[in-house]
């Protein structure tokens, strides 16, 4: 997946101050291969997002993943595994918060893997779709055949025209295109951000595969390799070995920033396919639970008031109340664990603040 440059609505008859004031299109084609279910040959199918949001970030790219995996799933697709081929771009694809974001697609497959092109080598089949879909537009515009001023008559063109379907007389197709528009209101940026930190112990650039380990946690290792062990998720029996550096394990670390209106904002451990929240990930999400809420408390106790404009400044630890915000936020962590894991999370909440 990738993105394309943006398309410039344009006219053909267009007057000379149009020239200088236009509208663009953000088109994300994304080109997905699996196996048929009817006669299980490969099938090319291209899921391109032609969206009114100009910004190519992180979230946008999050959105687009979870509307082509929805768009999949509706032809009754399911998947074991995911491998994402994306270039190296920092604000898109290979960042910290796009490492963060990867652990959401789980939900899609058991296993979940981003591989990185070469820097300056990332053409690849997106483009070919982008370049198709753009000149097939902007043709049928010069011919006058159609007036596209919008992502909206972009879209509406596309639908028509360029979709390929995936039966033809009762047929299977084995290469299909689809469309799906996406606006600037689909996309959450949340004013309070989460600060993700840096991944440490090695260098962003430096490699070109991860996937999702857990809910705070990737493996990276600095090439790719799909030999028989690491297609079955097993590296130690790599047959590039000499070649491919082992999975290298890195936790990524969050430091939580309070809403203004003092809103719990943590993410929830999220259930995997068939994957029940329960040992090593029950520790680590009970661990990363007690980190942001003693965060909570760290401001609470420093800040003059509670977020919500009442002053805490004249008030010792004993007379201080706990606020809403803080009660609910241990409330919704009781309610995701289990017995014994509830019960020693209510008394460290309650030796350290109740």
């Amino acid at each position: 997946m990738d993105f394309a440059e943006n398309y410039r609505c344009l006219l053909q008859d267009e007057i000379q101050s149009a020239h200088w004031s236009y509208s663009q299109v953000t088109l994300h084609p994304v080109v997905n291969y699996y196996k048929c279910q009817g006669c299980n040959k490969t099938v090319t199918d291209v899921v391109a997002i032609v969206s009114d949001d100009l910004v190519h970030d992180t979230h946008a790219v999050s959105v687009f993943a979870d509307r082509v995996f929805q768009h999949l799933q509706a032809k009754s697709y399911t998947f074991e595994r995911i491998v994402q081929w994306t270039d190296g771009c920092g604000a898109q694809y290979k960042c910290k918060d796009a490492f963060h974001d990867l652990h959401s697609l789980k939900k899609m497959a058991n296993r979940v893997e981003r591989i990185f092109f070469g820097s300056r080598h990332g053409k690849n089949a997106c483009d070919g779709e982008s370049a198709v879909i753009k000149r097939t537009i902007t043709q049928a515009v010069k011919a006058r055949r159609v007036i596209v001023q919008s992502a909206a008559h972009f879209f509406a063109y596309c639908k028509t025209h360029l979709v390929k379907p995936d039966f033809i007389d009762g047929q299977c197709e084995h290469y299909r295109r689809d469309f799906i528009f996406v606006t600037t209101a689909d996309i959450s940026r949340p004013e309070v951000k989460d600060d993700i930190v840096t991944v440490k112990g090695t260098t962003t650039r430096t490699f070109h595969s991860i996937k999702s380990e857990g809910p705070l946690a990737i493996q990276t290792r600095s090439f790719s390799c799909f030999c028989h062990g690491c297609e079955n998720g097993n590296g130690s029996l790599c047959f590039n070995d000499t070649h491919v550096d082992p999975w290298k394990h890195v936790e990524i670390k969050v430091k939580r920033k309070a809403k203004k209106d003092g809103a719990s904002s943590f993410p929830v451990l999220e259930e995997g396919p068939g994957q029940s929240v329960s040992g090593d990930d029950l520790t680590t999400d009970l661990a990363r639970r007690i980190s942001v809420l003693y965060d909570d408390i760290a401001v609470l106790q420093s800040s003059p008031n509670d977020g919500n404009g009442n002053d805490l400044a004249g008030l010792d630890d004993s007379g201080r109340d706990v606020p809403a915000w803080l009660e609910n936020l241990v409330q919704e962590t009781c309610d995701h664990l289990d017995e014994s894991s509830r019960n020693l999370f209510e008394i460290i909440v309650s030796c350290k603040v109740l």
